[in-house]
């Protein structure tokens, strides 16, 4: 009489195939997914990824007049403000552009070209609109910060326009003793 040794360790058939189905289901569906996020729903998540960028703001340094080593005062400036368009929300911007463009007193053919001259720029990047604001725009960006979100104004310091005559007078003055 043969002898015949049973493997009870050994998985019957039955359930290997069943195992081994439920895997392949599992790999289908993660494969499924990953199609879907990266076929179907590419342009959705490109756009949040778009919404999600750090903005950066560049500030600018306060300086004070700059002074040769006999204390006269070679380069003076003064405060002024920049007023900067913030596209984070191109619907809005499109909207609000009529009442922004009355508000600082510009024409809107003019805010236009000034947003169609920065389309090469990235959407997270603001747009520098009016480079000399003048008091009463920046109490216009102040009073409607609430209604008009997608305008804000930067401190930035600017040189007399009569800096350059003025430099010239002094570097001659200096050259004549």
């Amino acid at each position: 009489m043969p002898i015949t040794f049973h493997n009870d360790k050994r998985m019957p058939q039955g359930r290997l195939a069943v195992t081994s189905y439920v895997i392949v289901g599992m790999i289908a569906l993660l494969l499924f997914g990953f199609w879907k996020l990266q076929i179907i729903d590419s342009d959705r998540y490109s756009q949040l990824a778009e919404r999600n960028r750090v903005r950066s703001i560049p500030i600018i340094a306060p300086r004070g007049s700059m002074l040769d080593r006999e204390g006269r005062v070679l380069v003076d400036s003064y405060p002024s403000f920049s007023v900067l368009l913030l596209r984070d929300a191109p619907g809005q911007v499109e909207r609000l552009l009529p009442q922004i463009a009355d508000g600082l007193s510009m024409t809107l053919d003019e805010l236009k070209q000034e947003i169609d001259a920065a389309k090469a720029m990235p959407k997270f990047q603001p747009i520098v609109i009016k480079p000399e604001a003048s008091p009463s725009d920046i109490a216009y960006i102040e009073s409607h910060r609430a209604d008009i979100p997608v305008i804000d104004n930067r401190n930035a310091h600017g040189s007399p326009p009569s800096l350059p005559a003025r430099r010239f007078a002094r570097q001659r003055d200096w050259l004549r003793r």
